[in-house]
């Protein structure tokens, strides 16, 4: 009767412990899964407003009507960047709320920096917007050293977020 407890007690531990092995490897996808469910609406989201901002200024930027109808497109790309600018808080938001999976580590903070880069080079073309709208930005050779600095930065990071998106989504 010993035996068969000891039996049954060894194959119930072993039992145990295959399950936690194959839970944890579960987990790491059930976890990665997790994390693409939260940040996917809100990248789209930002991708989808930046998108809206950029046709929309290469309208204001391209249009060769009268002045009222200049003044109503600067109007419309300030509140499409705003929308832009919103999408991407709420993105950055939601990738600092939590700690993404250990994988996704680095294409977490290459998202984060990529999205404060492009919500600063909108910054940028707010003020630029402002001075066709009669109002007073800053110096000239600030701004174009800050766009420089800020597409550098932004071409950079768009450039390595593929290969970090694919270490932090694709398990082998």
């Amino acid at each position: 009767m010993k035996r068969i407890r000891s039996i049954w007690l060894a194959s119930f531990l072993f039992t145990g412990l295959v399950m936690i092995v194959v839970s944890g490897c579960t987990s790491e996808q059930d976890q990665i899964d997790n994390y693409r469910d939260r940040i996917g609406p809100a990248y789209e989201d930002a991708r989808e407003a930046q998108d809206e901002f950029e046709n929309s200024l290469l309208q204001t930027v391209n249009l060769n009507t009268a002045e009222s109808s200049a003044v109503d497109s600067v109007e419309i790309v300030g509140a499409r960047a705003s929308k832009f600018q919103t999408s991407a808080g709420i993105l950055v938001s939601i990738l600092g709320s939590e700690k993404p999976p250990d994988r996704c580590t680095i294409y977490n903070s290459i998202l984060v920096d990529l999205m404060e880069a492009y919500s600063s080079s909108v910054d940028l073309v707010i003020e630029e917007l402002d001075l066709l709208s009669g109002g007073v930005a800053g110096s000239l050779e600030d701004r174009e050293f800050e766009a420089t600095r800020l597409g550098e930065e932004i071409n950079l990071l768009v450039t390595v977020l593929p290969g970090a998106e694919i270490d932090c989504f694709v398990l082998e």
